[in-house]
């Protein structure tokens, strides 16, 4: 079978608008779908600070919060800042996000202008995201039923390589949707998911290298396997060793990760919905993109649907990064961001 390849510009059809936009160029039909489609690829430059700081990612919308069990020490948040020469090129189109130098430490950052708690906001637009409303805001007896939300990222995880030297990933990242204000998501020494905030929805790297996907609604509730949280990849599956395809311990592990997640019922704690996962190991090339055998992993869908564990909370969901270093033979972590985007159902084709 012959395969064909169009190079020229993508065009709407003859049916976009009824036909009024014809040879238009395919993005003008976007609102057609039934979906709100968000991406974020990080080509800005937002200079390096620390978790503890508020100079230049807070006036992005964003909230930078210390552990709260010890400020980490030369802890460096940044996206493109040609001023930062370790760990990263001067311009790769990822958020940078390094824990410092102490063990079993670093921070969390929220983008979280929308609940009002950063007072110099106005700037929000450099992050481009959706949050999940809090319940107050929602209209009386709709919430958000029947609607579906859509979470995904590429994410590169690096280890440090100067006491240990194998490239084990050893620290702990959560990456997703958690509560405003809830910004001691994981145990700074183990990595286990502890908040007592509520709702989180995303993705967790714990110190054994496995990547989780988390669907949490209850705050009380323990975490267990297939009811909130499952699986994606087995332990060991991050770490930057040979064994898993790094050209060189320690090189940086590339995964995209993805939810999606479907409302039912928000008020009903029993029924209201499930959240499915998909992940893909992102293959480091050889040649360059394009190139024959450059072609893509395959995303693969994980068979544990996380029923009855969807949104419902007093508080605004909003995207969240949490990273916290390894212990001592294993810290100076770092995580990169190459992109993300979120969906949710258009409100004009609910019945409200």
């Amino acid at each position: 079978m012959s395969k064909t390849h169009w190079a020229g510009p993508h065009l709407a059809s003859d049916r976009a608008f009824g036909g009024a936009a014809s040879e238009m160029h395919i993005n003008a039909t976007a609102g057609e779908g039934d979906m709100v489609t968000v991406f974020d690829d990080f080509n800005g430059v937002v200079l390096a600070e620390g978790f503890g700081d508020a100079a230049n990612w807070e006036t992005n919308g964003w909230v930078l919060t210390d552990d709260p069990v010890g400020a980490p020490t030369g802890d460096q948040i940044s996206m493109n800042d040609p001023n930062v020469s370790t760990q990263t090129l001067p311009f790769d189109s990822c958020i940078r996000v390094f824990g410092g130098t102490v063990n079993d430490r670093g921070g969390n950052m929220q983008l979280d202008a929308v609940n009002g708690t950063v007072a110099a906001a106005t700037n929000n637009h450099e992050f481009t995201h959706l949050w999940i409303p809090e319940t107050a805001t929602l209209p009386a007896g709709l919430a958000l039923d029947n609607t579906i939300w859509t979470f995904g990222c590429r994410v590169g995880l690096r280890a440090d390589l100067t006491t240990t030297g194998a490239g084990n990933w050893n620290s702990k990242l959560f990456i997703g949707w958690a509560a405003a204000g809830d910004t001691s998501i994981m145990d700074h020494d183990t990595g286990v998911i502890t908040t007592t905030a509520g709702n989180l929805h995303g993705f967790h790297v714990p110190v054994d290298g496995s990547i989780d996907g988390i669907s949490k609604r209850i705050t009380a509730d323990a975490m267990v396997d297939g009811t909130n949280f499952t699986e994606l990849v087995a332990a060991g599956g991050a770490d930057g060793t040979t064994a898993n395809g790094a050209a060189v311990a320690g090189d940086t592990m590339w995964f995209d990760l993805a939810l999606r997640m479907t409302i039912t019922d928000m008020d009903d704690n029993a029924a209201n919905g499930a959240t499915e996962f998909f992940t893909r190991r992102i293959a480091p090339l050889a040649t360059a993109p394009g190139h024959p055998g450059s072609r893509m992993n395959s995303w693969v869908r994980n068979p544990t649907v996380l029923s009855n564990e969807t949104p419902n909370h007093s508080v605004a969901l909003v995207p969240t990064i949490e990273f916290i270093n390894g212990p001592t033979a294993d810290q100076d972590g770092v995580v990169f961001v190459d992109w993300w985007t979120f969906g949710c159902s258009r409100i004009s084709r609910q019945s409200k």
